[in-house]
């Protein structure tokens, strides 16, 4: 008998860790569920929230959906990434500048609202921009700003790029 409780003197602590396993496990399980329930309630709020749409918005979002879902995987991707970073960019708009969210949000054109948000972020982008870009933006009348921001984005990178791009060293320059 004292024989028999030797040889499970080495299978004990691999008893012992397989239990502490199963309690990370049953720990991981517990996370897990935690997080699966705060995303139903965040799904069922956004539910919530679609159904208060009229019927019109809710039929849009549900043609933009099917639209996206319908696009080759590398588009869909872009696509939703723009609808990301979009999101996150109106979020933030409307927690610094509310007046200017409450003016994107009372445009009911399309048109009229594409270019208000196309010059509401330019006008953000514009601190980034090198002074030559800025000032060509400074000469035209904001209201034309969307139609010259190609323009001004080349004209952005083409200084950066001479800037940053190195000079040719002379032969008499050389160090000897």
């Amino acid at each position: 008998m004292r024989y028999v409780r030797l040889i499970w003197l080495p299978v004990l602590p691999l008893l012992l860790g397989s239990l502490s396993e199963h309690d990370k496990a049953r720990q991981r399980l517990e996370t897990l569920r935690q997080q699966d329930e705060k995303r139903l309630a965040f799904l069922r709020q956004e539910l919530e929230a679609f159904k208060a749409l009229p019927p019109e918005r809710q039929k849009d979002i549900r043609q933009l959906h099917q639209d996206l879902h319908s696009l080759d995987e590398k588009l869909q991707k872009r696509y939703w990434g723009v609808l990301e970073r979009y999101t996150v960019w109106l979020e933030n708009l409307r927690k610094t500048h509310p007046d200017r969210y409450r003016q994107i949000e009372e445009t009911t054109d399309p048109q009229e609202r594409l270019k208000l948000i196309k010059t509401l972020r330019i006008q953000h982008e514009m601190a980034y921009l090198v002074p030559e870009a800025r000032e060509m933006l400074r000469r035209t009348p904001e209201k034309d700003w969307p139609a010259i921001w190609p323009r001004v984005r080349r004209k952005h990178r083409e200084v950066l790029q001479a800037t940053l791009r190195p000079k040719p060293v002379k032969p008499s320059d050389k160090p000897e």
